[in-house]
């Protein structure tokens, strides 16, 4: 974990040496994408960041290493989005890959999507689906907009005081509190 490489996952092809193959990965991306430390002590900046994550694809190898779960995840979304399953769509016993080197890390930390479901209501199953999407394109955040002025609505049993301080007008001109609705 010196180098930043905490988390890896390798397939390899029958009869190649897991041990010389991670080697091999290894040494690429310490020549070729700056993964060490920068001169005098300082970190990389690739390596502070928790999402980066370096993929090698070739004929006998499928090498993902990153600092982090949270770069793995990253990086098992681009693996995702490169398969070519030939023939059959959903034939999913064999699945190609180009031969690449992706060396990738978010330019920006908070990535995120908003969704107003305060004034449109949207079935839960919509939301699930909307979060794998904005999952597989790399978003990190999802700010959902679930009160207006006009206050908190719903219960919710582990925060009592929604109801009890959202959802009164704090003045309606007559000197005494309304509820919304």
């Amino acid at each position: 974990e010196a180098d930043g490489l905490a988390h890896v996952i390798m397939l390899t092809a029958p009869g190649i040496s897991v041990e010389g193959a991670f080697a091999e990965a290894h040494m690429m991306l310490m020549e070729r994408c700056e993964l060490r430390k920068s001169p005098a002590g300082s970190s990389n900046t690739l390596l502070q960041d928790n999402e980066w994550y370096a993929l090698i694809v070739r004929e006998d190898l499928v090498f993902l290493g990153s600092g982090s779960p949270q770069g793995l995840h990253a990086g098992l979304d681009t693996l995702e989005q490169l398969e070519v399953r030939p023939g059959n769509e959903s034939h999913r016993e064999f699945v190609q890959f180009p031969s690449l080197l992706i060396v990738d890390y978010p330019r920006l930390r908070w990535r995120a999507f908003h969704i107003d479901v305060a004034r449109h209501f949207f079935p839960a199953t919509d939301i699930i689906e909307l979060m794998r999407q904005l999952r597989r394109v790399k978003i990190n955040v999802l700010h959902v907009h679930m009160a207006d002025d006009q206050g908190w609505r719903f219960p919710v049993d582990l925060l009592p005081r929604l109801i009890e301080v959202g959802a009164w007008r704090r003045d309606n001109g007559r000197g005494d509190q309304e509820q919304y609705g």
